[in-house]
């Protein structure tokens, strides 16, 4: 029992601070209790704390109830579920390089970084829904100072480098090998990171296509749940403000317009009355489509174009937030439906892309900017992105989390990442890296207005660093064990 205990603990602070001598802390439990208990519990606390960001948005769902504290824990176990295989990989590896418990153990500290970036890698590739992940790249002193290693490794890529250079720092502390030799290892990884920050951190050339984009949040005095009708209105006092700067392309946040704007006649007020001359305007809307014997809902952005009538193109959402847009498969066979009070229960649709002056760009909503499977099919085509999002009822401590991961996300790829949010920071994400210019802020319009310049350049992680970047994290790990550990003694960790 207290080795499941020192498991449990171990991945609870390994959640809370991301240092990895908490490898070895799991090796010591690994020693003391079967490996699927202490790896799960390991796991199960690693993503009870990773997951907290979630929790106070989840309660604000349903105040008073303890329906999103079983939200909480049910995904919670589901996200451990990769991390627990990602490890267990690790822990039969080390187990096959040595069979004693002293020797395996070090052997499976040693490779720590490797299992836990397999086990995003597993999640990421739809073991479970996907889900924004915290990672030690995702801190902003990392993203700044290591922001041209992003676009050849990835987060995750960066995430693990960083674990394998810790992780061979505290080596000397718990290994009885040559200190001396111990002491160089950090090097390698450091070495690795410092090279890939250098190689990419060239920005991208600049293009000739300059395109210049209003960002418009909603105005705070609409409150949270504003008619249409408000929208409209508030949108009438702000848009002659943006005259001089003749943007083309106005850009409004999810579900800006309330209700099916699609259906009604805000579209024809917009078009008619709002829009200059070949302008055109990017806002979320909630369609509602007839599909056989039910009706479909789609979170999606809807393009208006310029020209006479109504004339608009829709990107609808892909990939829907449990149990905040749709219920998992396993939650409606166990019922779960009777439990969720919600009037919408989204579909997953389509996203094509969308057009503007020539340039091809797509548009992602809410959760998609964090995910790397949005991006990654769409990069031969997207010249920028632009992230709808509305997150008036999410926490601070969320919005901090989401910021930072947003952050590390854009930086993998080359090309201009805008976001245009309610109740968050919206802007340019990432510009400096880019060389974009970081865009003035018109408080009188409530609007920020930045000039894109599409990129055409795919970044090296998004040609192959998804696979090339495991292998490089495997021949790292491997190289240092070769040298730290002399095969006719094998090496002992301290217990």
């Amino acid at each position: 029992m207290n080795a499941v205990l020192l498991a449990f603990a171990g991945g609870c602070l390994w959640g809370f601070t991301k240092l990895p001598v908490m490898g070895w802390w799991l090796g010591l439990a690994l020693q003391r209790a079967r490996p699927w208990r202490s790896l799960g519990l390991f796991a199960l606390g690693d993503a009870l704390i990773s997951a907290t960001w979630l929790l106070p948005s989840l309660v604000l769902m349903r105040p008073g109830d303890l329906y999103p504290w079983f939200l909480y824990l049910i995904g919670s176990l589901l996200l451990a579920l990769p991390l627990t295989l990602g490890w267990w990989v690790i822990y039969v590896v080390a187990r096959s390089i040595r069979a004693e418990a002293a020797g395996w153990a070090l052997y499976f500290y040693a490779l720590f970084p490797l299992g836990e970036y397999l086990g995003h890698f597993l999640a990421g590739k739809g073991l479970v829904q996907p889900l924004p992940w915290p990672e030690l790249s995702h801190h902003p002193v990392f993203a700044d100072y290591l922001a041209g290693a992003f676009p050849l490794l990835g987060s995750a890529g960066v995430a693990g480098l960083l674990a394998c250079f810790f992780s061979l720092i505290l080596l000397p502390f718990v290994s009885k090998e040559d200190p001396k030799t111990l002491l160089t290892l950090p090097l390698i990884p450091l070495a690795a990171l410092l090279f890939a920050t250098f190689a990419g951190g060239f920005p991208a050339p600049e293009t000739t296509t300059k395109l210049k984009v209003a960002a418009l949040p909603w105005s705070g005095a609409l409150g949270r749940q504003p008619r249409a009708e408000q929208v409209l209105a508030d949108l009438a006092k702000r848009l002659p403000l943006l005259a001089a700067t003749m943007p083309d392309l106005l850009v409004l946040p999810e579900t800006a317009l309330p209700g099916f704007a699609a259906e009604g006649t805000s579209l024809e007020t917009i078009s008619a009355r709002l829009l200059q001359p070949e302008q055109s305007m990017l806002l979320g809307v909630v369609e509602k489509h007839l599909a056989q014997d039910r009706f479909q809902y789609f979170n999606s952005a809807l393009h208006l174009q310029p020209g006479p009538g109504v004339a608009f193109v829709t990107s609808q959402k892909e990939t829907l937030v449990p149990f905040g847009e749709r219920l998992p498969g396993w939650a409606s066979a166990l019922g779960l439906l009777l439990a969720q009070e919600r009037d919408v229960l989204y579909d997953s649709g389509k996203n094509r892309g969308l057009t503007l002056k020539g340039e091809r760009f797509f548009s992602g909503i809410c959760l998609e900017q964090y995910l790397d499977s949005f991006y990654a099919p769409k990069e031969t085509q997207a010249g920028f992105y632009v992230f709808l999002s509305r997150e008036t009822d999410l926490s601070p401590l969320t919005k901090e989390a989401l910021a930072n991961l947003g952050l590390a996300k854009s930086l993998q790829t080359l090309k201009p990442v805008l976001k245009v949010a309610n109740g968050a920071i919206t802007g340019l994400v990432g510009a400096s890296q880019k060389g974009q210019p970081p865009g003035i802020w018109i408080s009188k319009a409530l609007a920020g207005v930045y000039v894109i310049q599409p990129q055409p350049r795919i970044s090296m992680f998004y040609r192959w660093g998804a696979w090339v970047t495991p292998l490089l994290l495997m021949g790292i790990c491997g190289l240092c064990l070769g040298l730290a550990y002399r095969p006719h003694y094998g090496p002992s960790i301290v217990s």
